[in-house]
């Protein structure tokens, strides 16, 4: 076998000793000794041996030059060494050639190596014919990028080796130990007939997972690979941008079919750790939902990467998050958050599905509970949640400036629900947000029928549905308030398309999707407590602006339609009350009809507005003037603020009432026309009765004083004084009237 080195050289020094008839040792100084690599023997070149050999035995000393030694495929490339210093010895008989070094140092550019070795080429009647190797090494590594170098390739196998060549960069390894026990042909030792191990400690060390897994950096690691798997173990690392505590690893077969197996504890900033995701194989997942759901603060937690050597393999991960006060914004839709804070639980995972059990937050400065799960399917990632809570309205007022309903809403509010939220892969979102309540425990402090005590139950019911082009809302309190409608934000100007607001029964009429609508449906209704209750609150609220002024108002209600069986206006019924209003192109036309009332009434926007009003009948003889009196009444001062402008402020009227009997007054028929200027406001005619007897009134209003002139033609059956509900003092037949008259101050002060 020794002619299959194809030994070369020159030759310095030979002995020859006879030890015995047949028998002889022979010895050699030798420069420039070459040989061919075969199997596990490397290949040298311009090495100096001193030699001392027989047939059976021989030791020798070899000095090796600088030069790139051949390993006959072992590795993936030639060894480049600068020095080496090799003490061999051999034996060759029946058992085989076996070569023994008790001491064999190599120092290449990277690498520096002590080692013992036996390597038996068993002889031909062996009945394994694979070399056996013994072998112990102590090496340091100056640059762990280039291990890659000295990876027993042909043992790992091609995969293998193709996956570990690129994950190690950078670092360095001083002290690296390694034991090899048994033959080539047996490895990975599976029947335990071998053992190969090797210790490796890397300092300051970059590991990428050879995938779209950002690597590990910054790594102190010991690496300990035992026959065909490989151990991981260290106590710092970064991964990615987030700094691991405890990191373990695993490869369980160096083969084509091996798993690498990655443990780390995390504890990091919440965005380093969303960032991490949103970079990983999971990004159409977990990655698209974290860009929905926007974590705080710091998370503690566990990752556990499965990564097959398989390139079609799918990689695994999984582990569990620990959310320790942690705030989290939910972006359910745009410029719509559900921000959650003071988020306590935890959730495990595997790849995208996720589940989180028996969570504690706080939405609106209120306790919330939640637990949820996610699922990862073929076209998109879906994520289902339940939630509930006991809220303290008061407190929830808190969480807004100056809030309307914290005005008619007080005590608690008890509520359930479920939400969920898919992402498609191929784009776009959607989300649904159930609630469920009785409203028990809730105040409400409106006027009848829409109050209620603690006790009561209003069955509730709010269904919340989007995407990322608009958001759709039912909101319906049984037989009570049905709030249908639709948000739009697909593009820069954001609208209301359709809006539903229904107050009683539902009476299933058909929903228009093209308009803003509010229908009224009672059996009975008091307007004055309402009436009330709305100058309260439009005293309150006059003197806040809309941020958003700039921009077309969001609400534009197209048509309201009122039926009220029995209606109340300050003392005077009304029965069978229907009215409609509706709106086209700036145009509010508005008809009302009860028992007692005929109305029609036309109102343009514009500058100035203007009201057109035609009464047929009205017939109010139970109507409390004195009430109407106190709630419209205005405490002006008797000289107010100068306008530079009164047609932004007032409107023009005209005003025809063919029948209009308010208590005791007559004021059949009534007709009247009154107009701003810039900076005056006119009276053009105010006219009550007919030709025989009537009263006509104009004037006008500067802003200081109020000129008027009346005049008036009447008859001991017909007069102003009579109209006006008081006794008449005429006694004569006919009577004329006309005067002037004026005052500082508006008309109606």
């Amino acid at each position: 076998k020794i002619e299959q080195f194809e030994i070369d050289g020159d030759l310095k020094q030979i002995g020859l000793v006879i030890d015995q008839p047949g028998e002889f040792s022979f010895s050699a100084e030798i420069e420039a000794f070459n040989n061919q690599a075969i199997g596990a023997l490397p290949g040298i070149r311009d090495a100096d041996i001193s030699l001392l050999t027989n047939q059976k035995s021989g030791q020798a000393h070899i000095k090796l030059a600088p030069q790139n030694i051949n390993f006959d495929g072992q590795f993936s490339r030639a060894m480049p060494i600068k020095s080496g210093d090799i003490a061999l010895s051999w034996t060759n008989n029946e058992k085989g050639f076996e070569l023994v070094s008790e001491k064999s140092v190599l120092i290449t550019d990277d690498l520096e190596t002590l080692t013992q070795f036996s390597l038996l080429f068993p002889g031909e009647n062996a009945v394994n014919q694979s070399p056996f190797l013994s072998l112990y090494s102590y090496a340091s590594l100056n640059d762990a990028e280039k291990a890659q170098y000295y990876f027993p390739k042909l043992a790992m196998g091609d995969d293998v080796f193709e996956y570990l060549q690129p994950t190690l960069k950078k670092g360095s390894v001083t002290g690296a130990k390694i034991v090899w026990y048994g033959a080539f042909s047996d490895y990975p030792y599976e029947n335990g007939n071998g053992i190969f191990q090797a210790w490796v400690p890397v300092k300051n060390a970059q590991y990428d997972f050879y995938g779209e897994w950002e690597g590990l950096t910054d790594l102190n690691l010991d690496l300990l690979f035992e026959n065909d798997y490989l151990l991981m173990t260290g106590k710092n690392a970064q991964l990615g941008k987030m700094n691991v505590a405890q990191l373990t690893g695993k490869i369980d077969h160096l083969n084509p079919e091996g798993v690498l197996t990655i443990n780390a504890d995390i504890e990091e900033d919440a965005t380093l750790i969303s960032d991490y995701l949103i970079a990983s194989p999971l990004k159409d997942s977990v990655g698209e939902a974290l860009q929905a759901i926007h974590v705080k603060n710091r998370l503690s937690g566990h990752l556990e990467l499965i990564i097959p050597f398989e390139s079609e393999a799918e990689t695994k991960s999984m582990g569990s998050v620990n959310v320790l006060g942690n705030d989290i914004d939910i972006e359910l839709a745009s410029d719509l958050l559900l921000p959650l804070k003071n988020v306590q639980g935890q959730f495990n995972f595997i790849n995208g599905d996720l589940e989180g059990q028996h969570f504690s937050a706080q939405l609106f400065d209120q306790s919330v509970d939640f637990s949820f799960s996610s699922k990862q399917l073929e076209l998109q990632y879906k994520l289902n949640g339940e939630l509930s809570g006991i809220w303290d309205i008061a407190s929830v007022s808190r969480y807004q400036k100056n809030p309307l309903w914290l005005e008619f809403l007080s005590d608690k509010l008890e509520w359930q629900g479920d939400f969920e939220f898919s992402h498609s892969f191929a784009g776009g979102y959607q989300f649904l947000v159930e609630l469920e309540s009785e409203l028990q425990g809730l105040s409400v402090r409106l006027p009848a029928p829409y109050n209620k005590n603690a006790l009561q139950s209003w069955p509730t019911k709010i269904e919340v549905a989007g995407d990322q082009f608009s958001t759709k809302w039912d909101a319906r309190i049984e037989n009570k308030v049905t709030l249908l409608g639709e948000y739009n934000y697909q593009k820069a100007t954001k609208i209301i398309p359709y809006l539903y607001l229904g107050l009683g029964e539902d009476q299933g009429l058909a929903i228009d999707y093209s308009k803003q609508v509010i229908r009224i449906n009672e059996d009975k209704i008091d307007f004055t407590p309402w009436i009330i209750k709305w100058q309260a609150l439009t005293a309150q609220y006059q003197g806040e602006k809309s941020t958003s002024s700039e921009q077309l108002p969001l609400l534009a209600i197209d048509k309201i339609d009122v039926e009220i069986k029995h209606a109340l206006l300050f003392g005077q019924p009304m029965v069978k009350l229907n009215g409609q209003a509706e709106v086209t192109d700036k145009l509010w036309s508005i008809n009302l009809l009860a028992d007692n009332l005929d109305a029609k009434i036309e109102y343009r926007q514009g500058i100035p507005d203007r009201f057109d009003i035609d009464i047929k009948t009205l017939n109010l003889p139970l109507f409390e003037m004195q009430s109407a009196q106190a709630v419209f009444s205005k405490e002006d001062t008797l000289l107010p603020i100068m306008s530079t402008n009164l047609q932004q402020d007032y409107a023009e009227v005209f005003l025809n009432c063919e029948q209009c009997i308010v208590q005791d007054m007559q004021l059949s028929p009534l007709n009247l026309h009154v107009f701003p200027s810039e900076s005056s406001y006119s009276i053009d005619y105010l006219t009550l009765g007919g030709e025989e007897g009537y009263t006509r009134i104009s004037g006008v209003w500067d802003q200081q004083r109020t000129n008027i002139i009346i005049e008036g033609k009447g008859n001991n059956e017909n007069s102003i004084v009579s109209r006006l509900g008081y006794t008449n003092p005429i006694v004569y037949e006919k009577s004329e009237l006309s005067g002037a008259l004026n005052w500082i101050g508006a008309p109606w002060q």
